[in-house]
């Protein structure tokens, strides 16, 4: 999980490094770029200029405003360039199998089909967006006035070389290497700004390029027109050393020049103690709150990278506790408080639904809020069916959240089985002769829930403004089949718990043969990343030699081309399953393997 490089090699150019801490200028003010509303003359006087999506490809390159004089722009003019304009070709992107995409949308309703078909239509969604954009449109960019600003990269290039060639020792069997996507949008990100760079030393400078142009691009799902670990964090990094420092904690989950172990945990401890000893300060309450659930919602998710499994849960409840005595108890009351168009707390309640509903404790005593605080927050309509109309995007669920949210109905409806079927059991123990009838009414109730929640299931279709983001037939696909995904593992967990079926049952098998083949079309994606919790559902429902092979190859793909020790957990438990019910006549829970191994573990 930790790699290491050399060091003095790595850092013999490393002073151009340092030159970024003058790429721009910061800002004046210390108030939350996302709290503001800041208009054109604003932008202008703090350098931030819009940008042509009809511009040369040479001024998208470099980041430059085009004036786009034809047949050569008057930038390409006066450094002598080839001026080269990009082609309009309305084809692009498509692929042989439309009509099977079309047939989907149609699946999931004229409205779905109609209102996602007219945004991947739209020619402006498949142009590269130049830059990222806070809600209110202010931009972490460099001046484009600034004489430091480098036209040729070569900072950005120096640190793509330098994290490419660090170098690791095995891991045995997993084999890891260090992680760097190939398919990288460096043009899309945005430099960091001057006051981000201040009083970083320069292997933090790595680090924190390392999150902005890896961890933050790969964990999200979606475009990043929807990335908030970019939008969202990296603003807050500018106002605030704690939220900075677990970033550069978190990147260094990956990255660990030093080889040391335990750097990681060393920077999100600071985080935490520069947290402390800021709200000691007499602060703004509302950019304390945001900081705060912010801060630990990145701990918790650093940590489950680095495949901790007790750590993790005891941020997690702090956090839970926060939003608790926040709001009373209630997750409405706060949102009222905060502000109901906040996107950004919107998002933060969206991640600890995520992270709330894949933890194996909530198996146990259910989930931390009610499902149905999470679908008042998030705009979530339920009856027959989830639909999801919140206009705020979640680039780690995707157009899946809707199922997220399954995934605690189904755990939350499990607890409050088993609780009252271990009361019946008691009772059955005292020789009550009512028994015959309690027992009666659970059954029933096994079997109510069942029919509800599957009928919920087959009914709830994609989050349709998460879709409105892809600009290809191709990712459509792919985000369509992620969806179909979680559909089928869902309703695996569905029969396992509820139905109380053993990997044996006919049922179990068709619907892992399909899960298979999902997860095969997906693994090498962009939204491989999901792939924990259906990988887990797979693994456990094998019961033959040819399956577990090919699961367990799947699992240490993904271990080695995607760096979270998560997926190594996985491979544990599923041996652990496997190994206590090899013909599959048993129903073996997941989680309950985690707690005889004294894990608290989360499929983040």
């Amino acid at each position: 999980m930790f790699v290491t490089f050399d060091l003095d090699k790595q850092m013999k150019n490393v002073e151009s490094i340092s030159t970024m801490k003058t790429l721009s200028k910061p800002t004046k003010s210390d108030e939350f770029p996302f709290f503001q509303k800041i208009d054109k003359s604003e932008n202008e006087r703090l350098g931030i200029r819009s940008r042509s999506r009809n511009g040369c490809q040479e001024c998208k390159r470099k980041k430059k405003r085009c004036d786009e004089q034809k047949p050569k722009c008057s930038r390409c003019c006066k450094s002598n360039l080839s001026c080269i304009w990009p082609t309009t070709n309305k084809s692009k992107g498509k692929k042989d199998n439309k009509q099977d995409i079309e047939n989907r949308l149609v699946y999931y309703g004229n409205e779905v089909n109609n209102d996602i078909r007219n945004h991947i239509e739209r020619e402006e969604w498949k142009n590269n967006w130049d830059i990222i954009l806070i809600d209110n449109n202010i931009k972490i960019s460099p001046n484009d006035n600034d004489d430091n600003y480098n036209d040729d990269n070569d900072n950005e290039t120096f640190l793509i070389e330098t994290l490419k060639n660090i170098q690791s020792p095995d891991n045995n069997s997993f084999k890891y290497e260090p992680f760097f996507p190939d398919n990288i949008e460096i043009n899309i990100n945005t430099y960091p700004s001057a006051r981000l760079l201040q009083n970083l030393d320069d292997i933090e400078i790595i680090h924190l390029d390392y999150y902005r142009t890896c961890v933050s691009q790969t964990v999200s799902i979606l475009p990043n027109e929807t990335n908030f670990f970019l939008s969202l964090y990296l603003p807050l990094a500018e106002n605030n050393k704690s939220i900075l420092y677990a970033l550069i904690g978190w990147s260094s989950v990956f990255l660990n020049p030093t080889n040391d172990p335990n750097v990681y945990l060393r920077y999100l401890r600071k985080s935490v103690q520069i947290l402390e000893d800021n709200n000691n300060q007499n602060r703004n309450y509302d950019e304390n709150k945001i900081v705060t659930i912010s801060l630990y919602t990145i701990i918790c998710a650093a940590l489950i990278c680095a495949g901790d499994v007790n750590e993790w849960q005891i941020y997690f409840k702090k956090l839970f506790n926060i939003l608790k005595n926040q709001s009373n108890g209630k997750l409405s009351e706060l949102m009222k408080y905060i502000g109901n168009n906040c996107k950004e707390f919107k998002w933060l309640i969206s991640n600890f639904l995520y992270h709330d509903v894949l933890s194996s404790s909530s198996n146990y005593k259910g989930t931390f809020f009610k499902i149905s605080e999470y679908s008042e927050i998030l705009n979530l309509k339920t009856d027959n069916e989830l639909i999801d109309e919140e206009i705020v995007c979640d680039p780690l669920q995707g157009c899946v959240r809707p199922l997220y949210v399954l995934i605690g109905e189904i755990t939350n409806k499990y607890v409050e089985l088993r609780e009252e079927e271990d009361g019946v059991i008691m009772i059955e123990g005292n020789n009550n002769c009512n028994n015959f009838k309690n027992r009666i009414q659970l059954y029933n109730k096994y079997e109510r829930y069942y029919n509800e929640l599957k009928t919920k299931l087959k009914n709830t279709k994609p989050h349709r403004q998460s879709l409105k983001y892809l600009k290809n037939d191709k990712d459509l696909e792919i985000h369509l089949t992620l969806f179909e995904t979680y559909k089928i593992s869902l309703l695996i967990q569905l029969n396992t718990l509820i139905k109380k079926l053993t990997p044996e049952s006919p049922e179990i098998q068709i619907l892992l043969i399909e899960l298979i083949e999902l997860i095969n079309i997906i693994k090498s994606s962009n939204v491989k990343t999901s792939l924990c919790f259906p990988l887990l559902i797979a693994g456990i429902s094998c019961i033959n030699g040819n399956d577990k092979e090919i699961i367990e190859n799947l699992v240490m793909e993904m271990s080695n081309n995607f760096p979270v020790k998560t997926f190594q957990r996985i491979m544990v438990i599923i041996k652990k399953c496997w190994d206590i019910n090899d013909n599959g006549k048993k129903r073996v829970l997941w989680f309950e393997i985690s707690r005889d191994l004294g894990w608290n573990i989360s499929f983040a």
